[in-house]
């Protein structure tokens, strides 16, 4: 961080936009806290099964993904976008994967065979 905003930012006046995932993954230890926030709130989407956090895999192993249409997960965003701030001075942010994306069919407990909306009868 201090190189970003001693080095980077204060000597060369460059700009800093990170990279950012919006899947959180939930491997990343006890403190993570946009994963241990986000459960609290319940801003991740659920699995319609179990009602629990659906569990997909994307570049972080696996992970959780926010529901973008609660208004909760726009506060937490928020607060973690702000929390990360505070550890990166950073310039902007470029959300990448900021489309469905899951390396499992499903989610880590796989589909349920019985649902024609699973398994749709068409092939793309």
């Amino acid at each position: 961080a201090d190189f970003v905003s001693k080095e980077l930012q204060a000597k060369r006046g460059m700009h800093v936009v990170a990279i950012i995932d919006p899947a959180i993954p939930i491997k990343a230890g006890d403190d993570y806290l946009p994963y241990k926030n986000g459960l609290a709130a319940g801003v991740f989407i659920n699995h319609s099964q179990t009602g629990k956090p659906l569990i997909g895999s994307v570049w972080p192993g696996e992970t959780v993904y926010p529901d973008f249409t609660k208004n909760a997960t726009a506060e937490w965003w928020s607060q973690c976008a702000l929390d990360f701030h505070k550890q990166l001075n950073y310039d902007g942010l470029w959300i990448d994967m900021n489309e469905p994306s899951n390396f499992y069919d499903g989610s880590n407990i796989g589909c349920d065979e019985k649902s024609h909306l699973d398994f749709p009868p068409y092939v793309p």
